[in-house]
């Protein structure tokens, strides 16, 4: 999920709208360690992270820690994940890494329902320029338009199912009242030919 240069105001600016516990100066630094990124779910979602578990880091080491952590307990939930290299990046403080995670950040917050019936098992792979993003709706676009699709064509198979149904009921009423005229009409038939003695008026 690149990010073009007319989306970086946006994206900066929807950043700038959330209370963090720092100012943005130099974004891919302030973002290495992983906190801001947990207290940007956590302002949105806090019930899928506890900010205050992320604490500040300098060294790589823990900054990959951080992020592993994040992506582990909170992404998944979120239906998306990074890979290694995704998460040695933004530690390393690559350029646009932490904009494009941002981006599928703000996009999957925006998507998400606590009920959601996606999981885990669902994980594919999303391959980007400098990592690859595992993000399992990408190109199906969501949860909620995989389900309302599934929803449509099963209640469309269902309407043809009862059409069929009284069909095949009303055919099989017309066969019974045929079958009927046909018994009627040999009964008279045969009353005719003498064979039987008068009409009892049974079919």
């Amino acid at each position: 999920m690149d990010v073009s240069p007319d989306e970086l105001p946006l994206l900066y600016t929807w950043i700038d709208g959330i209370p963090l516990s720092r100012p943005k100066r130099n974004i891919s630094r302030d973002f290495s360690d992983a906190v801001l990124a947990a207290e940007v779910v956590a302002h949105y979602c806090p019930r899928l992270v506890d900010a205050h578990n992320y604490s500040a880091a300098n060294g790589l080491a823990q900054k990959i820690y951080n992020w592993s952590t994040l992506n582990n307990k909170v992404f998944r939930r979120l239906h998306f994940s990074l890979t290694k290299e995704d998460i040695e990046a933004v530690a390393s403080c690559e350029p646009q890494m932490i904009e494009r995670i941002l981006k599928l950040l703000k996009y999957k917050i925006a998507k998400y329902k606590p009920n959601g019936l996606s999981g885990d098992s669902d994980l594919v792979k999303d391959h980007l320029d400098g990592g690859h993003f595992h993000d399992p709706h990408s190109r199906s676009g969501g949860p909620q338009r995989d389900t309302l699709m599934i929803s449509a064509k099963l209640e469309e198979k269902d309407a043809l199912i009862r059409e069929l149904s009284e069909t095949i009921e009303l055919l099989e009423a017309k066969v019974r009242k045929l079958e009927q005229l046909v018994r009627l009409k040999e009964h008279k038939i045969q009353v005719l030919s003498g064979k039987v003695p008068k009409f009892n008026g049974r079919a």
